[in-house]
């Protein structure tokens, strides 16, 4: 299993200092089935007191405040993560005439209606002709069609910094980063009642890989009878064990990386930097 030494840092600089502050981190790796925090620490600079709190999906973020606050604050994050080695292509998916059932019955669509909601980042515009699953399409082979769809659409951008830039706005543009290719294609599956929901996490880094030098957005869709399988349209690939999870939500508000609420005036600059490495594991013959 591969064991990845992750770390995250930012450091805020201010043009005015200000009265007070409370910024909220959402950057620790969560634990679920395919995944393991072996180790997890934080700095903060000034040291002051913080705490962990969960939000409403249940992932746990560092908040602390700050009173007069200094003209830079420094966050440093470490974790040592295990990951399985999943294959995302082992499964058996259940017969087309049941996948279509279960979508369009009311009881699925109330269980999973956050992931199939609409807002200013999700929202297809009117005049734009939204792909549909064709007739004998399975989920899986139609999510495989949009994710390749959604990566041949857009122009990956680096100097665009707008994380919470419209759907209509991109689709105007046809660029974007990981965060628009992921609202692009949560919008087409929700417009085709498949519940998607929105992912931030951490990317293994490689040379052909797009997102991996920063907190990396992705897409998780519900395949019925299967469960949930993420996506990655930014590099049209498949969630594996090289994507370490973070949080999910209905769209980018529900996972930012930093977020507060300063109480002064003038300007807050902000620069991070995240590093992924895997750990070489030592053969003793």
């Amino acid at each position: 299993m591969p064991i990845y030494n992750i770390s995250y840092s930012t450091q805020n600089t201010y043009s005015a200092l200000s009265k007070e502050s409370v910024l909220e981190f959402l950057v620790s790796p969560t634990k679920n089935d395919t995944q393991e925090v072996l180790e997890s620490s934080f700095e903060i600079n000034p040291d002051t007191p913080s705490y962990v709190s969960k939000n409403v999906f249940g992932f746990e973020s560092i908040r602390f405040r700050l009173k007069n606050q200094p003209e830079k604050i420094e966050f440093k994050y470490n974790a040592i993560v295990d990951k399985k080695e999943i294959n995302p292509f082992n499964f058996l998916p259940i017969p087309y005439e049941e996948e279509m059932a279960i979508i369009h019955s009311d009881s699925f669509g109330i269980d999973h209606f956050p992931f199939l909601s609409f807002d200013k980042y999700t929202r297809i515009p009117a005049d734009y002709s939204c792909p549909v699953m064709q007739e004998g399409e399975s989920v899986y082979d139609f999510l495989k069609r949009i994710n390749q769809f959604v990566n041949t659409q857009l122009t990956y951008d680096s100097s665009i910094t707008d994380a919470y830039r419209k759907l209509e706005t991109t689709l105007l543009d046809r660029k974007g980063v990981c965060q628009d290719y992921a609202h692009f294609m949560l919008a087409i599956l929700r417009v085709n009642k498949i519940p998607a929901r929105y992912v931030s996490g951490y990317l293994n880094q490689g040379d052909s890989i797009i997102g991996a030098g920063a907190i990396h957005a992705w897409v998780q869709a519900k395949i019925p009878g299967v469960g949930w399988i993420g996506f990655d349209p930014t590099n049209n690939l498949l969630e594996d064990f090289h994507y370490i999870k973070i949080s999910h939500g209905v769209d980018i508000s529900d996972c930012p990386a930093l977020k507060g609420v300063i109480k002064g005036t003038g300007e807050n600059y902000t620069s991070y930097n995240v590093s992924v490495k895997e750990q070489i594991k030592e053969v003793n013959q």
